[in-house]
């Protein structure tokens, strides 16, 4: 039996984060903060050690999100100049 399977056989690894999931992310890492320092205000290590976990991976994927979009942007710049330079050799 064949079957026909219609999904992408390449994923680019370094998929760019869109706003939508750089601002989920924010919110997300907020909350967690924010209950983290309830757990730590309360003496609840369990609440504070893995809200903490939740926020730490959110601030991260954030911060990993924006480095990647300002290198692809510097390597666009870079690209742009150097068909800049070669259309004025031609000329």
């Amino acid at each position: 039996m064949k079957i026909n399977h219609f999904a992408s056989k390449d994923i680019k690894v370094s998929a760019t984060f869109g706003v939508e999931a750089i601002m989920t992310e924010l919110f997300v890492g907020f909350f967690a903060g924010f209950f983290a320092y309830i757990g730590y205000s309360s003496n609840l290590l369990l609440l504070f050690g893995l809200c903490l976990l939740v926020t730490l991976a959110c601030v991260l994927s954030v911060g990993f999100a924006l480095r990647e979009h300002l290198q692809h942007k510097k390597y666009l710049q870079a690209k742009q100049a150097e068909l800049d330079r070669h259309s004025e050799t031609l000329e």
